[in-house]
């Protein structure tokens, strides 16, 4: 079985080290990419999706932080869904938000999670399994 590719959007470098210690501390042994940015990941799922012959939601997942810099997490999802090669991308919501906008804001796309920094990395491999099975 091959396993998705996780794309960790988040602009903050440690907290991107600390999201592939912890995902790599639990058994995770899925690839991982990370985007610094909101612009800089869709052009990453672009070119990928420019250069696959198979569907995009089975290779990958992402975590997608809500406060980047330029285009913000939900700004992001927006683009997602109106792109269809891109629209079944499974999606992990982190955020150090938990006011009820925000949460009431991520209604509005498909996710399979809302989580709350400092994260719940157990949750997040057992998600990103459950994907993978």
């Amino acid at each position: 079985m091959t396993l998705r590719t996780i794309v960790i959007i988040e602009d903050d470098p440690a907290h991107a080290r600390i999201i592939e210690r912890m995902l790599s501390r639990l058994g995770l042994q899925n690839p991982l990419l990370r985007c610094a940015t909101g612009n800089e990941a869709l052009q990453l799922l672009e070119s990928l999706v420019n250069n696959s012959s198979t569907a995009m939601a089975k290779q990958y997942a992402l975590l997608i932080d809500i406060n980047l810099p330029g285009l913000n997490g939900f700004q992001v999802m927006e683009k997602l869904d109106a792109n269809t090669a891109l629209t079944g991308i499974p999606r992990i919501i982190i955020s150090t938000s938990d006011e009820p906008y925000d949460v009431r804001q991520s209604e509005k796309f498909a996710h399979l999670a809302y989580l709350i920094k400092p994260l719940d990395y157990a949750r997040i491999v057992e998600l990103i399994k459950g994907l993978d099975a």
